[in-house]
């Protein structure tokens, strides 16, 4: 193989750009005398500038200033009195207070060097100039204002005993893809009006995912994110991550158990509610009230809420309490108790803290660990949905189940890199 030829490097490669702009320059200068000698020729504005690669406007322009100021109106316009460059010390102190002011757009950055050098930059020489002092430009990883400034701190002290020898470690959390994305500006023919016709139907996948360090990971799609679904995805996440043939058995029968059938408990809760007994219920109600006439009121819609079998929280209240009466046998608990703890990361979302969500850990042999508060950034799978996002941004998406395909298959493809989680476990977790 060949070897690199030697290259003696003592000018440095800001200023072998700074003497590529100013050649620049001429070469523009250039163009524009022989676009003029084509016009001399008797070329139309139009063949003579399309054959350059430029709009029609630009050509207009350009005779425009011939017209008026000959040579002089070619070469480009001097600035009004102020420097048009920075030096290279002065580059080295805007980058350092790009830094140091936490400078993020180019409004900002446009801003900065007039107010700390008076030279006035276009939006496109100050794009260069980022590049040039090695800023690159992309959407951000968002940490929250509100996030402690010792989130790591607090969360070490509850996951430093982890032992990953007997425990099986999962970090989890929640997403949502649509098939519409939200940008604001399209391509569009130079010339015609920027329109859309646009599908305005959307078409919005939920997805609770499971990464496991040492154990099975999940993807799940749900209808909601309420408490009856969490605990089923906690049923879920265990039948993957269970050795005990029976104990997955019952765990799938429980899932499927009649009791948590919708239509059946609309039907009881339709047949316990006649009218007679909704009197009955409404007058007691009543008597017992001693609210203001605006209090009264609200109380009122909140009793028909929950005596109308029609509303689907009043089925779901029901059916999260038949899955505990479920789980909760002597059986079931003593089986799960020999399996493998999981020790499961997730954030602070209310119904992670439910009652019955916290009762259907213990009897899974279920432990949570809640993030700090506004910390998604000490979540590892945040990476994956990040990637998962990224990777599905170039696919069109007309049906739902293409939409579940394509999430789950690159689900699975990339949960198990260890790339995500191993800078996590070295420092959250105190390995012997």
């Amino acid at each position: 193989m060949s070897r690199n030829a030697y290259i003696n490097k003592d000018i440095p490669l800001s200023k072998i750009h700074e003497v590529k702009a100013d050649l620049k320059h001429y070469i523009e200068v250039y163009e524009k005398i022989t676009f003029i000698e084509d016009i001399y020729a008797g070329e139309t504005v139009k063949y003579a500038i399309e054959k350059r690669g430029k709009t029609i406007p630009t050509g207009h322009t350009w005779l425009k200033s011939w017209n008026e100021e000959g040579f002089d109106g070619l070469l480009r316009k001097e600035g009004s009195g102020r420097k048009t460059k920075l030096t290279e010390n002065q580059f080295k102190q805007l980058k350092e207070n790009i830094i140091k002011k936490q400078l993020t757009s180019v409004r900002e950055v446009k801003h900065e060097i007039f107010e700390e050098f008076s030279v006035s930059y276009s939006d496109r020489q100050i794009r260069r100039i980022m590049k040039k002092l090695g800023f690159g430009y992309g959407k951000p990883y968002v940490i929250p204002a509100e996030a402690p400034k010792n989130a790591s701190e607090q969360l070490k002290k509850n996951t430093e005993k982890i032992d990953l020898k007997k425990d099986i470690l999962i970090f989890t959390d929640q997403t949502a893809v649509q098939n519409k994305d939200n940008t604001n500006r399209i391509y569009y023919e130079l010339g015609t009006k920027n329109r859309q016709t646009k599908i305005t139907t959307r078409i919005k996948l939920n997805a609770n995912g499971y990464q496991a360090v040492n154990g099975n990971s999940l993807i799940l799609f749900q209808q909601n994110t309420h408490t009856f679904e969490e605990i089923k995805s906690l049923i879920n996440l265990r039948i993957v991550n269970c050795i005990n043939k029976e104990l997955k058995s019952e765990l799938k029968n429980i899932l499927t158990d009649d009791e948590l059938d919708e239509n059946k408990i609309y039907n009881k809760l339709k047949d316990e509610n006649t009218l007679e007994t909704l009197k009955n219920e409404f007058n007691e109600f009543i008597s017992n009230s001693n609210s203001s006439e605006k209090q009264f009121l609200v109380k009122i819609k909140n009793k028909a809420n929950k005596l109308n079998p029609k509303k689907h929280t009043n089925i779901e209240n029901i059916q999260k309490e038949i899955i505990i009466k479920l789980l909760n046998k002597d059986n079931i608990i003593n089986n799960l108790q020999n399996e493998r703890k999981l020790v499961v990361v997730l954030d602070n979302y209310s119904v992670h803290k439910a009652n019955l969500v916290i009762q259907a850990c213990e009897i899974l042999n279920i432990k949570l660990i809640h993030l700090p508060p506004h910390s998604p950034h000490l979540n590892p799978i945040e990476q994956v949905w990040k990637s998962i996002k990224k990777y599905m941004a170039y696919y069109l998406f007309d049906t739902i189940k293409f939409m579940e395909e394509l999430f789950e298959k690159e689900f699975y493809r990339i949960v198990n890199r260890d790339s995500y989680y191993k800078n996590w476990i070295s420092k959250f977790i105190m390995v012997n």
